[in-house]
């Protein structure tokens, strides 16, 4: 099935057929299975990533849930390479969707959910470039007021356990766009344990100096 070149163009159809009653939920958990960027880019589009947000709302089973996050987010990782590789201007098929979708809410905390649970470091990685992808583009904070502790408390617990200097300075990049917002410096949760942190990782010789940067500007701008 997964070498059938013509699956993927199947499976992409029947997604983004707009009647969703009639969409079952295992061809989400097909999709999950045998996702593999290369094979499904021909097939997608604007069409396809609503099609993904769409199953936010239908999917019960919480394992296949996550898989399709994964996918989202992924897909949304290789537009990024993509468009660093080839300069291209097209516009951002997951940010289009993620900002007119009623379903970007439950993506944002089935997100949360996943930097939480997931032990897969490059997982953490994925859904960590397509938060800073959002923040950076946004003029209000994609994270809602009421998922914002919640990630939070995810992250100063990446903060302190993660030795992989990618990762770190995701995360980090991710906070110093995260604090530009008026949602957190009106709650300032836990500002002491992160500057506690991020004060133990500016002084750390095992931190790159990128990271100790970004530390100093968050430092500068919570305090």
């Amino acid at each position: 099935m997964i070498k059938n070149k013509k699956f993927p163009e199947a499976i992409s159809n029947y997604i983004t057929q707009q009647n969703l009653e009639l969409i079952s939920q295992d061809v989400y958990f097909i999709l999950a299975e045998i996702f593999h960027y290369d094979n499904f880019y021909s097939y997608i589009n604007e069409a396809f990533m609503v099609g993904l947000f769409n199953a936010l709302g239908i999917i019960q089973d919480q394992e296949n849930f996550y898989s399709i996050i994964k996918v989202i987010t992924q897909i949304n990782s290789e537009i990024l390479v993509s468009s660093k590789k080839f300069k291209t201007l097209n516009e951002n098929i997951f940010k289009k969707t993620f900002h007119h979708h009623d379903k970007a809410g439950i993506l944002i905390e089935g997100m949360i959910r996943i930097l939480n649970i997931d032990l897969d470091k490059e997982v953490k990685y994925v859904i960590l470039q397509s938060f800073l992808d959002l923040l950076e583009s946004s003029q209000v904070c994609v994270i809602y007021s009421c998922d914002l502790e919640s990630f939070i408390d995810v992250s100063i617990k990446l903060l302190e356990t993660t030795y992989t200097q990618k990762l770190r300075l995701c995360l980090l990049e991710v906070f110093n766009q995260l604090i530009r917002f008026d949602e957190y410096h009106k709650m300032k949760y836990k500002i002491f344990e992160l500057v506690e942190i991020l004060e133990s990782l500016e002084e750390n010789d095992d931190v790159s100096e990128k990271c100790k940067e970004i530390c100093r500007k968050i430092l500068e701008n919570i305090q």
